[in-house]
């Protein structure tokens, strides 16, 4: 999105401001300015921005600093993290190309990283580092309450934060953060391609059923696309910016208005076959050439709209979740390869719902890539509620509604035998599929404190261990290892564990000797309940009772995460729940037994106080349930 950098000798700065170590440090306009400028890339008079930035000493020093960054100082300047909002707050900041590459204001730099963050850093004397951090994290007080605040009502309604990273990606929002400069004759090159792509289908159109060889064509080119364009995109440190504004803008009003018109003929259409009467059970042979027609169209859209995928690679955001993107859309094409195969009866319902979809979620897509409120709330006026009708969070529930919807649809043609038997077996697949991916399984009650509180904020190596049953002696082994071979210091290492595996977790978590734990379970649990399940959770909360300190929560907390099976009254009614937090002994003690409470062995859940009722933590995928690490710059061993 441009380079970032300004002409620091054009800046100017106005007299009879506070000095730079008077003032508190300017994170959100600084960020707005630094969007502003890698939009631009233009070197433009920030005069009536530099309000934004604490002044220097002048602009000769500011030119002075400036040159000897481009050229490369002798005496080498020391950088902190001076961005509150940052978990390096007040840690120092070494990498010197970065900070070449940055915009420089007096004491301040902003520097851009690999993963597309941005950080302030400020310049910190070297004779009084120890005094610095106190000093300036004192004034960022005010700040730092504001963003916890704003981080609780954004938690509340999202989660964590890498759920809501797998609702972004999977839901195709935000692909571009920083919006470029607008070139008018780019989206006059878009729309002449994309008019070229579409003459060119309407020529080649034949009221016939589509052939095979097309999905099959998509299916090898689709990955060969994407690997090609990933690899283009790791060589360089900035995404990707002339063209793919204007072109995806182009691409987002296209399949608006396209999914719009099919939406309305096709309503249309099935009305003059007297299908809207009676919208489910209609069979496979009621249909016309302009129904056939436009349930195809509507499938060599969803071919067509393969592209944002490399729309995203561009711009750098195909990351971790992005693979259950590749894969919903390949699924998604060879579904709707079946449902233009048939081309009539309650295939009709399917395209229409699906379109209207479709043109909402492009419609969103539209307005925001423009950088235009599409939130809809009614306001009452001052000091009155405002109910919003529609914002972001709606936009995933109404896929997730389709979902369910299609999934009823199929279920009943199937009983009903109206539709091919083929083609809702593939449905049902696809919306299982896509119920279960989009479906937050998530919920973590120390999410909250990771972002804003954690004691360890650098990466650690983290030891996690799987459900056990009672093979959980081979993972007393490698806790007996872990003690004799590797440094245990919280900073290093951490544990994670569910099931069985969380007893062992807890175990190097909390100090607890290893080997004198397992020569107790060999000698008492084992030959009380080896062969009697039933009596298994006795002998656990025992041998809890017996071994775990009594400060065993405070070394435990962020150090140990504990998996659970959290049971609710509210859809989906499980939800894989990680704990990291021990405010008392009891509350460790109730979360590692809720973490063993193995279904069918207890009819009832096991309640935690205050928290609820809890299942065992079973094997919930890490894709869906982040239970392993504490960050994604954790390194998992898995046991």
């Amino acid at each position: 999105m441009g380079s970032g950098m300004l002409s620091v000798d054009r800046v100017k700065v106005k007299r009879g401001e506070k000095e730079a170590g008077e003032t508190p440090p300017p994170t959100r306009k600084m960020r707005k300015l630094h969007h502003d400028d890698q939009a631009c890339g233009q070197d433009d008079s920030l005069e009536g921005a530099s309000e934004g930035f604490p002044n220097g000493n002048g602009g000769e020093e500011e030119e002075q600093e400036a040159g000897e960054a481009r050229g490369g100082e002798e005496e080498r300047e020391f950088w902190i993290v001076g961005d509150p909002q940052s978990c390096e707050f007040g840690k120092p900041f070494m990498d010197e190309r970065l900070i070449r590459a940055g915009v420089r204001r007096g004491p301040y730099c902003l520097v851009t990283k690999e993963d597309d963050t941005t950080l302030l850093l400020h310049k910190a004397p070297s004779e009084s580092l120890s005094d610095f951090h106190s000093q300036y994290l004192e004034k960022a007080k005010p700040q730092i309450a504001a963003m916890e605040a704003e981080a609780r009502k954004k938690l509340a309604l999202l989660g964590d934060s890498r759920t809501s990273e797998r609702r972004a990606e999977l839901s195709h929002w935000d692909i571009i953060a920083m919006r470029p400069a607008f070139v008018p004759r780019r989206v006059i090159y878009g729309l002449i391609i994309f008019l070229t792509i579409i003459g060119t289908g309407v020529r080649l159109y034949r009221d016939e059923r589509p052939s095979l060889l097309l999905p099959i064509l998509v299916t090898c080119l689709y990955p060969i696309a994407i690997t090609v364009a990933s690899r283009i995109m790791m060589e360089r440190i900035q995404p990707a910016e002339k063209y793919v504004f204007e072109f995806l803008l182009v691409f987002d009003v296209y399949q608006t208005v396209a999914s719009t018109l099919i939406f309305v003929l096709v309503l249309l259409e099935a009305n003059r076959l007297h299908m809207l009467r009676h919208p489910w059970g209609n069979r496979a042979e009621v249909s016309s050439p302009t129904l056939r027609c436009l349930i195809q169209l509507h499938y060599y859209n969803r071919i067509l709209e393969l592209l944002d995928t490399i729309f995203r690679i561009s711009q750098k955001k195909f990351r971790t979740y992005g693979a259950l993107h590749f894969y919903l859309r390949l699924v998604n094409v060879w579904s709707w390869f079946a449902a233009a195969r048939v081309g009539g009866g309650d295939a009709f319902f399917i395209t229409a719902l699906d379109s209207a979809v479709v043109a909402v979620r492009f419609i969103v897509f539209t307005l925001s890539l423009l950088r235009l409120n599409w939130n809809i709330r009614i306001d009452f006026g001052m000091h009155a509620p405002k109910f919003h009708l529609f914002r972001k969070e709606h936009l995933y529930h109404l896929q997730v509604y389709e979902f369910a919807i299609l999934l009823l649809h199929a279920l009943l043609a199937l009983w009903w035998r109206s539709m091919p038997a083929g083609l809702m077996v593939i449905q049902i697949f696809v919306m299982l599929q896509g119920l279960f991916i989009f479906t937050d399984f998530y919920f973590s009650r120390d999410a909250e404190k990771r972002l804003w509180k954690r004691r360890y904020t650098e990466s650690r190596l983290m030891v996690s261990f799987d459900s056990s049953a009672w093979l959980f002696l081979y993972h007393f082994g490698v806790a007996m290892w872990i003690e004799d071979c590797i440094d245990k210091d919280p900073k290093l290492i951490g544990y994670s564990g569910s099931s069985g595996g969380s007893l062992v977790a807890g175990t190097l978590a909390s100090g607890i000797d290893a080997r004198a734990l397992s020569s107790w379970v060999i000698s008492n649990s084992f030959p009380v309940a080896g062969r009697n399940p039933f009596r298994l959770l006795s002998q656990c909360e025992q041998a809890l009772d017996l071994f775990l300190p009594k400060d065993a929560h405070v070394k435990s907390t962020e150090v140990l995460r504990v998996l659970l099976t959290k049971v609710s009254s509210k859809p989906p009614f499980l939800m894989g729940e990680v704990v990291s937090t021990f405010h008392t002994w009891g509350e460790l003690f109730a979360s590692l037994r809720a973490s063993c409470h193995i279904p069918l062995v207890c009819l009832l859940p096991y309640p935690v106080p205050g928290h609820g009722w809890y299942y065992d933590g079973l094997v919930w995928a890490s894709l869906f349930v982040p239970w392993r690490t504490f960050s994604e710059s954790d390194t998992v061993i898995k046991v």
